[in-house]
């Protein structure tokens, strides 16, 4: 077998390691300098965007849009990284995707999770980009869709590529999730999610009224001190979860902090 150069001055038993370091790097430098575009198939109903999303840091909240539509501009990690934990710095993801002409154009984004409170997402084919406002300072009557979750309904040309690029600063853990889903495969989603998190809260109910009225009638208070704290983690995870936006809908908002 012959080696390239480089790796002829190696010692005959280290060249093939030394080969398979060289492809290895080279992979590496090709997944890292190649911006990720996804292609739909007809098949797609509930299509995961966490591992393909590409993601930089904006320390200074200064960069537009605009700026970072092209597929050449660097600085973009593409680790899959989606958590970040606690901090207010705006965090910039990127996606490109591609419809087919066979292929439904329309689709559902849906970016979690619901606590953040400044989302941006904006869309463009390589004309104008159009900017949603979402986040759970937007209160949800004003959202392009009125759902606990961020989604963005989206309609898309086909044999065209598509950039969406995703703004996120919040006080609260900046950790982004991505569905895209074809309408109907949103709403069921939605539906089934709906159902568990009723029979949570409806345990809550219950542990609430069982020991107010062992309290009231017994007149302890620890009963009515646990109470207490388990109206208050109902409502915390009504606002985690996003269903306290939704009870309030427009009054309030900033409340979910």
């Amino acid at each position: 077998m012959k080696y390239p150069s480089a790796l002829v001055g190696l010692p005959r038993h280290a060249r093939p390691l030394g080969l398979a370091v060289c492809v290895f790097l080279f992979l590496l430098w090709a997944g890292q300098s190649m911006a990720q575009t996804v292609v739909l198939t007809a098949q797609d109903q509930n299509l995961s965007l966490n591992s393909l999303l590409e993601h930089r840091v904006d320390p200074d909240g200064r960069l537009a849009a605009a700026d970072l539509v092209d597929p050449d501009e660097g600085s973009w990690d593409r680790d899959g990284r989606q958590a970040f934990g606690f901090t207010s710095t705006v965090h910039w993801f990127r996606l490109r995707l591609a419809r087919p002409a066979q292929v439904a154009e329309e689709w559902v984004l849906e970016l979690g999770r619901p606590f953040m409170d400044d989302v941006r997402v904006f869309v463009g084919d390589g004309g104008t980009l159009d900017e949603h406002r979402l986040g759970d300072h937007v209160p949800v009557a004003q959202r392009p869709l009125p759902t606990r979750m961020l989604a963005l309904p989206l309609r898309l040309p086909a044999e065209r590529t598509v950039t969406i690029l995703i703004r996120t600063q919040t006080t609260s853990a900046t950790a982004l999730t991505a569905i895209l889903s074809r309408p109907l495969a949103f709403a069921s989603r939605e539906s089934h999610e709906g159902m568990l998190y009723g029979g949570f809260y409806g345990v809550f109910i219950v542990v609430v009224l069982f020991h107010l009225a062992i309290g009231g009638w017994i007149g302890d208070r620890v009963h009515l001190v646990y109470a207490g704290f388990a109206i208050n983690q109902m409502i915390s995870y009504l606002f985690i979860n996003g269903y306290g936006q939704v009870l309030l809908d427009q009054s309030w908002p900033y409340l979910s902090d």
